[in-house]
């Protein structure tokens, strides 16, 4: 072949591959997601924005895929910002409660198999023992367990443990802590760890293995998930276990947490564990394909169920729960779940109409900027959505969290009260009066309003109980390491013997029992927050059943010895103000239940 016609035949292959090649490029340019980015330019959109974050910033690991695949996935920062050691492919971080959508897939295969029905009693699933917390006799189903509104309280005791020797297995962590039911099934939506678990459980009594081996047998094995564990030790998977010791926490403003590995008893709700890519072919595997199967469900139907909606904000036909998803609105509504262990955060969005998603994986507490914001560059702002204008003006009135702690020696925790602002219209919620108790239905749990009477006592108790506090230090500093001392020597200097005011070794022992309450609660504070495990803390509510049988021990002693005050007004009046506090910090005890210890 001579030259002229060789170089003519490359010019027709190149013109050839240039009309073939170029049209796809242009298709590749023109694919955007719903927030109108185009699949091109997402890997600069995300670099940026990390750029704009890097101050407070650690470790983070993003994918932006569809349903054919993945489109954009990177490392960001460090797995060790003191080693500078910097995330990899390799690096494994902790799902948290993302894990629970791994429950949600094995409960919708075993409903695929007919071996379980969403709307029956769980009990019929479960041996003796379980469900002796129920105090409404209405049916609970597994769809309520999906949708978060069981009725159970929260559970915040034993939510992390240390030490390995202290693990239980699923049954008897579960029945260690059986939150009380607080609300009737189907009519609050308070998010829970303890009733998620208890699905998880289920799945172990239905398939008749364990949790975790059923999980690694249908899931992770399909999928090729390799580099993913889900046991509450880890040891499904060594190379994982091996791999999470190299990794260090931070706060979400990037500060070191020592320490940061804890075991999760109620592990099917958090405990997931592993890479980036393993977290991305999960998600992949959520959105609609195009033929009647998929990877994790024999008939595409089922995987159809799974994203279909279950409950609704309030009474309106928006929802916002589909069989455990939840719906979050963006310039979209996108189906997501979220998670937070001890120190590491993690998200998963997709959208199964434009069959797009996002997972986040950082190693930083209760993260924000990448959980929250940076799913806006693929999803669009919620200020951009038909519902940014749903909601023009908020409620007025304290509200408190349904996903609180009502009965039990724990129950102050639901003092914890809210506030709304103008900062509340940059999301979506639904103001529902249609109820018995006035709420918002907000994602993932309700907020409920509070009476008056309520906030009175609450609020009252509070006050009256600090001012108790506050009385008590006085009148042991001022009274007992000053004024009585300088008495005593006064009268020693002029050759006299002080004359003790009646009853004051009376009115110190009332004061320091009160002293004593204050340092026991601050005590079960810290134990509560730094995870300790709650035999350490047990006895606690022992001692405030006693201070309090202690307290009411002397206010008896004073009526008895009322009359001897007789003509002494001004003691009458300080022993009165003393005899307040010690019955006000009774009352306390009784109404927030804090003696009773067989009901944490």
């Amino acid at each position: 072949m001579s030259l002229l016609r060789k170089l003519q035949s490359l010019c027709l292959i190149l013109i050839l591959a240039i009309c073939h090649v170029n049209p796809i490029v242009a298709n590749a340019a023109e694919r955007q997601f719903p927030s109108g980015g185009s699949y091109e330019n997402i890997g600069t959109a995300i670099k940026d924005f990390v750029d704009q974050n890097l101050e407070t910033t650690a470790g983070m690991e993003v994918a932006v895929f569809d349903a054919s695949g993945i489109i954009y996935q990177q490392n960001f920062g460090y797995a060790d910002k003191e080693n500078q050691i910097l995330a990899d492919e390799n690096t494994v971080f902790e799902w948290g409660s993302v894990s629970k959508i791994l429950i949600w897939t094995s409960v919708m295969q075993l409903y695929e198999q007919g071996l379980i029905d969403l709307d029956t009693d769980i009990s019929n699933y479960l041996p003796n023992g379980f469900l002796s917390n129920r105090t409404f006799d209405k049916t609970i189903s597994m769809k309520n367990l999906m949708n978060h509104n069981a009725g159970f309280q929260e559970m915040i005791s034993d939510l992390f443990v240390k030490d390995s020797a202290s693990i239980l297995s699923l049954k008897d962590a579960l029945l260690l802590h059986q939150p009380a039911q607080i609300y009737e099934p189907g009519t609050v939506t308070a998010y829970s760890n303890w009733s998620t678990a208890l699905a998880a459980y289920i799945v172990e009594c239905i398939s008749g293995i364990p949790y975790s081996e059923y999980v690694n047998e249908h899931i992770f094995a399909p999928l090729h998930m390799e580099h993913t564990a889900i046991a509450v030790d880890l040891s499904d998977n060594e190379w994982v276990k091996e791999q999470r010791k190299s990794l260090q926490c931070y706060t979400a403003g990037g500060n070191l947490i020592k320490d940061c590995f804890y075991y999760i008893p109620l592990y099917p709700a958090g405990m997931c564990t592993g890479t980036l890519s393993d977290f991305a072919l999960f998600a992949q595997a959520l959105l609609p394909t195009d033929g009647n199967k998929t990877v994790l469900f024999q008939n595409r139907d089922t995987l159809d169920e799974l994203l279909s909606p279950t409950n609704y904000y309030g009474d309106t036909n928006i929802p916002v729960n589909c069989h455990g998803l939840w719906y979050v609105q963006f310039q979209i509504p996108v189906l997501t779940h979220g998670g937070n262990t001890a120190g590491c955060s993690s998200g998963l969005f997709i959208d199964p109409d434009s069959n797009t998603g996002l997972v986040v994986m950082t190693n930083q507490q209760n993260e924000t900027v990448y959980n929250a914001k940076m799913p806006e560059l693929v999803f669009g702002k919620f200020e951009n959505s038909a519902l940014s204008d749903y909601n023009t003006t908020v409620p007025s009135g304290f509200y408190r969290s349904a996903r609180t702690i009502l009965k039990g020696p724990l129950s102050v925790y639901g003092c914890s009260f809210y506030v709304n602002s103008e900062d509340d219209l940059k999301s979506f919620w639904v103001y529902d009066q249609n109820k018995d108790t006035p709420r918002i239905a907000d994602t993932y749990t309700d907020m409920l309003k509070i009476s008056t009477k309520e906030l009175i006592v609450n609020f009252g108790l509070l006050l009256a109980v600090a001012i108790g506090f506050v009385y008590s230090i006085i009148t042991l500093v001022a009274g007992g390491c000053i004024v009585t001392p300088l008495r005593k020597k006064k009268a020693k200097r002029k050759g006299l013997e002080a004359v003790s005011a009646p009853l004051r070794a009376w009115n110190y022992t009332a004061c320091g029992l009160q002293l004593l309450f204050l340092l026991n609660i601050l005590l079960l504070v810290y134990r509560l927050i730094t995870y300790a495990p709650s035999s350490q803390y047990l006895w606690q509510f022992c001692l405030c059943g006693a201070i309090g049988i202690a307290m009411i021990g002397l206010f008896i002693t004073l009526l008895i010895k009322w009359k001897s005050l007789h003509g002494k007004t001004k003691i009458k009046v300080k022993y009165g103000f003393t005899a307040f506090f010690l019955l006000t910090t009774v009352f306390a005890i009784l109404y927030w239940q804090m003696y009773a210890v067989w009901a944490l």
